[in-house]
């Protein structure tokens, strides 16, 4: 749809957990529960095994 890579669509969406999981580390005063930290590293972490995936497989910077 945005004519880009699976690695680059995948890079937005990791730094979208990424800069969520910065926020939430630097909230002076505010506490998260267990489940929204658990629920960002989990995302984090799949979105960089799904990289790894991807790079595996040879895709990188190919266009679609």
């Amino acid at each position: 749809m945005q004519q880009t890579t699976p690695e680059r669509a995948l890079a937005g969406m990791l730094a979208k957990h990424i800069v969520s999981l910065y926020d939430m580390c630097f909230a002076d005063g505010v506490s998260f529960g267990m489940d929204t930290w658990d629920e960002k590293i989990t995302d984090s972490l799949n979105y960089l095994f799904l990289l790894k995936a991807i790079v595996k497989e040879g895709h990188t910077n190919q266009q679609n």
